[in-house]
């Protein structure tokens, strides 16, 4: 079997250390390849949660400010999705929702609705609704 010494430099405040290890060959390269792997696997999923948790959070702040009556446009839009009763707003049109919004307003709402487009996988009518009120910003 081939062998390789493998350096492993340790650099602690103004010291560095090193450190010369006889490995096998095949070991390192599978053993380094897998602990990678493992890596970015619980990355991706930390990752996923992170974006779930905020995307929940944001259906909560949205809840709320409609039950309070300090409604978004990407409230409106959210209700008019989900077709829910428990508030009373009417929008026949939803793209009607961006008429009369500032530049900033706009900007918000773009960035809200990409959040929904990228997170709202639970029908293919929300991510065909979510990528047409998208493309209204590809301009």
């Amino acid at each position: 079997m081939d062998r390789i010494s493998l350096v492993f430099k340790a650099v602690s405040s103004n010291c560095v250390s090193t450190r010369t290890i006889d490995v096998g060959t095949k070991d390192v390269c599978l053993s380094a390849l897998l602990a990678r792997e493992r890596a970015r696997a619980e990355f991706q999923d930390w990752e996923k949660k992170e974006e779930e948790f905020h995307f929940d959070q944001s259906k909560v702040r949205s809840e709320i400010r409609l039950r309070e009556g300090r409604i978004k446009p990407i409230d409106v839009l959210s209700k008019h999705l989900s077709g829910s009763d428990d508030f009373e707003i009417e929008i026949d049109e939803p793209y009607m929702v961006f008429m009369g919004l500032t530049v900033k307003e706009m900007e918000e709402l773009r960035d809200d609705i990409k959040m929904h487009l990228d997170l709202d996988r639970a029908t293919e009518t929300h991510v065909k609704y979510w990528e047409v009120l998208f493309s209204f910003f590809s301009f």
